[in-house]
């Protein structure tokens, strides 16, 4: 009975990704896996992620953990926030790359898909705006 605490834990960890949008759960996953999470600590564990667990149940998010410092983005073209589980991390789209881009926003009602959209509008606005400025300046 003493390990279904602990079992229960690491799975609902694991199953929803947990440890991908809370980084502190690493360290609990590694002292699961090292036998060293008492079954105490594992039944507090539990209680502590629940709202995370109900979240992600409610609306999975698939996605892999952020890069671990902004160093790693490198250069955003068009920023368009900050991620919530850490406001450190800038989230935008690079657009100068010449790259071909799409861009789909989806999500449920006042999620903010519209405000997305008119942030990148504003965006590319501001960088033509730029790039008009510059090559007006210099005549070509």
């Amino acid at each position: 009975m003493a390990d279904q605490e602990i079992n229960l834990l690491y799975k609902d960890i694991k199953q929803w990704l947990l440890h991908w949008r809370h980084p502190e759960l690493q360290r609990v996953l590694d002292r699961i896996e090292k036998g060293r999470m008492r079954p105490q600590q594992a039944k507090r564990w539990r209680k502590k992620i629940k709202p995370w667990r109900e979240a992600q149940e409610k609306c999975l998010n698939p996605f892999g953990p952020p890069p671990g410092s902004q160093e790693e983005l490198g250069r955003i073209d068009v920023e368009v926030g900050h991620l919530v589980e850490n406001p450190d991390i800038r989230i935008g789209i690079k657009i100068l790359d010449q790259k071909g881009k799409s861009v789909i926003a989806a999500g449920a009602t006042g999620s903010g898909k519209s405000n997305l959209i008119r942030r990148l509008i504003y965006g590319i606005d501001a960088l033509n705006q730029a790039y008009d400025r510059a090559h007006s300046s210099t005549g070509s």
